[in-house]
């Protein structure tokens, strides 16, 4: 069982409804985009879990659903260099078009990595939805994230879905850590 972990010094950036809101629409551009064709999803855990949650009822074309558990973090609230694998998907991407589902494009090393190994594992497309986008110039010059419900600023955000140094996955709405935090 994980330490108690203390609420932190941090601002609502925006509701549960707000973000549910943006992810609907976000939905229908993918359904827009992608088609009726069937789809392999995802789920970058633990992070992308609310979000597949409310995103994978709004899509129209057959999805079948997978998951798999990477981290940069590490339970922390800085990411490393280092990709390090927890599981890997059970389902094989050779021939499928996948979809990644992530909570957050930070830095995008992540997503980055994952669409390359996707590829390679032999999917014919690679395509990421994340639930939020950090504005920033830190991101990979060649990759960015294909579907974003919002952007949210540079700051340390948590919940839905987003953890505070393993926890508060669970919060409603999307948090700030203050200036005073980090």
């Amino acid at each position: 069982m994980a330490d108690h972990i203390p609420w932190p010094s941090a601002h609502l950036l925006m509701t549960e409804q707000e973000i549910t809101h943006a992810i609907a629409e976000q939905a229908i551009t993918i359904n827009q985009t992608l088609g009726d064709e069937p789809l392999l999803a995802l789920c970058v855990m633990h992070g992308g879990l609310v979000y597949a949650g409310h995103l994978l009822p709004k899509l129209n074309m057959p999805v079948v659903l997978d998951a798999l558990r990477v981290t940069r973090y590490r339970n922390t609230t800085q990411g490393g260099d280092d990709v390090h694998w927890i599981t890997q998907p059970e389902l094989s991407l050779k021939g499928q078009r996948v979809l990644l589902m992530d909570d957050i494009f930070d830095e995008g090393k992540t997503l980055e990595y994952l669409h390359t190994w996707a590829m390679a594992q032999g999917a014919t497309d690679v395509y990421s939805a994340v639930m939020v986008n950090k504005v920033h110039d830190r991101k990979p010059k060649q990759y960015r994230a294909n579907f974003s419900a919002k952007d949210v600023p540079d700051q340390y955000v948590f919940g839905m879905g987003m953890d505070y140094c393993g926890a508060w996955r669970n919060a409603s709405g999307i948090w700030a850590l203050n200036n005073d935090q980090s």
